[in-house]
């Protein structure tokens, strides 16, 4: 008996071990937290003679997303303000016109109690659990067309996605304008003035080394929607944008195409639409801690010559904005949110443009160099006006101090082209000068 006794008692004291040892179930965190963030100070030479700029700012992006293993739910919200109070405060975001803070700004006084919080994205996504690699997603979110020339920037929509191994299918409904969400009927002002954005957006893997991103955009105009407003230049008609990405890698060498064509037939007002956009990109990897590359840009223009036709590619862009290299002609510079890009972006005008330029990017442990430049003309200026845009120059030097975090110099010069200027077509009011931009600062992401 005794025997037995013992027995049971080292059978017990085992289980309990096993059960004290046996590992627990983690409990997955549904909350993420992720973002973005950057502050830096800025000195300008705009292309305007005698005219410059120097300001401190700061950006701060805070993303929150709430995960289950079938639903996403997330907002991104964006801070920005220049450093130092101003008169014209107000409790809209920043504008800029002509250098200038006009109007309104949220700027960081003492005391900052300014509300300059705005909601950059906030959408729900649901996977579908009976068809594996379906979703289906809705509310504001970043949406990127074939190179970012219609739409590289946030919009409202509506989108299905599904994705299989080597194939990918986007199907999106966008409101672009909106002006009202109640109609009356016959009432110009109120019915069929929206204008709305679909897209079917495929991406198909050939292979390990390539992949092609065939699409087909429409932008639908309605009749009664004000150009002035709606910033779509067409009316009453739905312009059709075909488009085709690929990206290809052979080796150490990869190779990056974009291009489209849009076309809206005779609109309410009498004018015919059509463009063209393409952007081919090299790169060849020469080690581990070099690169070099070169680009070429090219936009279809009018030089307003035509009442009844325009061929500005920028009439099927909803937004110049998420595409581009350069920092002065395209506007792309790492700290932009308080540049205002109407002194030297090229990118939204209606006489189109061409780049063509190098680059080459060398890191050794955690510091990292970037050098680009281009030389560039506008495509179609009216007569007797200049196309010259001159040359850029841009660089880039950052030092990690952990991953993702950088202390940031970058810098850019243009040699003013006569496009600027009186005898050009771009700020023709004014005189022009040699174009600098140089900024310090400071960029993390987690």
């Amino acid at each position: 008996m005794k025997k037995k006794i013992l027995i049971a008692a080292a059978v017990l004291a085992s289980a309990s071990i096993l059960a004290q040892d046996a590992p627990k179930e983690e409990v997955k965190n549904p909350f993420k937290f992720s973002g973005q963030a950057y502050a830096y100070g800025a000195l300008y030479k705009t292309a305007v003679k005698d005219q410059s700029s120097s300001y401190g700012a700061y950006r701060f992006r805070p993303y929150f997303s709430y995960l289950t293993d079938n639903v996403e739910a997330t907002v991104k919200l964006e801070i920005d303000q220049v450093l130092g109070g101003s008169k014209n405060n107000s409790k809209y975001s920043v504008d800029i016109t002509d250098g200038k803070v006009s109007g309104n700004g949220q700027q960081a006084d003492v005391g900052n109690d300014e509300k300059a919080i705005e909601v950059k994205s906030a959408f729900l996504k649901f996977k579908v659990p009976t068809i594996a690699g379906l979703t289906v997603k809705g509310g504001v979110d970043e949406y990127k067309t074939v190179g970012g020339f219609t739409c590289g920037t946030e919009v409202g929509h509506g989108l299905i996605n599904y994705k299989a191994d080597m194939f990918d299918l986007s199907l999106i409904m966008a409101k672009v304008w909106e002006p009202n969400t109640l109609d009356t009927k016959d009432d110009d002002t109120t019915e069929k003035n929206d204008v709305t954005f679909y897209g079917a957006d495929a991406t198909l893997k050939l292979n390990d080394d390539i992949k092609i991103r065939p699409a087909l955009y429409l932008i639908q105009a309605e009749k009664n929607q004000n150009p002035a407003d709606s910033k779509v230049a067409f009316v009453g008609k739905t312009a059709m944008i075909p488009s085709m990405g690929a990206n290809m890698k052979l080796g150490d060498i990869s190779v990056d195409f974009a291009g489209a064509y849009g076309k809206c037939a005779k609109d309410e007002n009498g004018i015919k639409y059509s463009g063209y956009a393409l952007d081919l990109a090299s790169a060849y990897k020469v080690s581990s801690e070099m690169l070099i590359g070169g680009f070429f840009t090219l936009l279809s223009g009018d030089d307003g010559s035509s009442a009844t036709e325009k061929k500005a590619f920028s009439n099927f862009m909803l937004k110049a904005d998420g595409w581009g290299r350069m920092y002065l002609l395209e506007n792309m510079q790492l700290f932009s949110n308080f540049q205002d890009p109407s002194l030297t972006d090229i990118r939204g005008k209606s006489n189109g443009y061409m780049l063509a330029g190098a680059f080459v990017s060398y890191k050794i442990s955690e510091i990292e160099v970037k050098v680009q430049g281009a030389w560039g003309r506008l495509n179609k200026v009216e007569s007797g006006a200049k196309k010259d845009l001159g040359v850029e120059l841009d660089g880039q030097l950052s030092y990690e101090v952990e991953k993702n975090a950088k202390l940031v110099f970058e810098c850019a010069y243009l040699a003013t082209g006569k496009a600027f200027g009186e005898d050009g077509a771009i700020n023709k009011d004014y005189k022009n000068q040699k174009a600098l931009y140089s900024a310090l600062g400071m960029s993390y992401k987690w």
